[in-house]
């Protein structure tokens, strides 16, 4: 996994909410003003996490170079094992926030428990579900 996804048409967007965001006009509709705002966030969430892959990579690469000092190598072997191990777990991590949200997340859920075939032990397991 070194190789991650371009965040560039993310990076587009999130500047054309900061603009849509700007504007005093878009929050006289608050739902259209909370879903822009929702959005936001989650662009910049995503930002920041390409931001900090890019921060690894280059610490990955400042203690590749200390390999070739004697005194500082085995550090520094054990710096990149544990950088390109967090690497792989941001990589991971902006890979699942790229994913689209669930329209139906956050919505109310109605469950109906009922007992059903297997008379009075479905019926006290019910209740205790309940």
């Amino acid at each position: 996994m070194d190789k991650i996804p371009d965040v560039e048409p993310f990076r587009q967007r999130y500047n054309e909410l900061e603009v849509q965001l700007s504007d005093p006009e878009i929050f006289r509709d608050a739902i259209t003003a909370s879903t822009l705002s929702k959005e936001h966030n989650r662009l910049k969430g995503i930002l920041s996490i390409s931001e900090q892959i890019e921060d690894i990579r280059g610490q990955i690469e400042l203690s590749k170079e200390l390999l070739d000092d004697e005194e500082l190598a085995e550090a520094a072997k054990e710096d990149v094992e544990h950088l390109e191990m967090a690497l792989h777990s941001k990589t991971s991590e902006l890979l699942l926030s790229m994913l689209p949200e669930d329209p139906d997340a956050g919505r109310n859920t109605i469950l109906e428990i009922r007992a059903g075939a297997g008379g009075n032990e479905a019926s006290l397991f019910a209740l205790d579900l309940y």
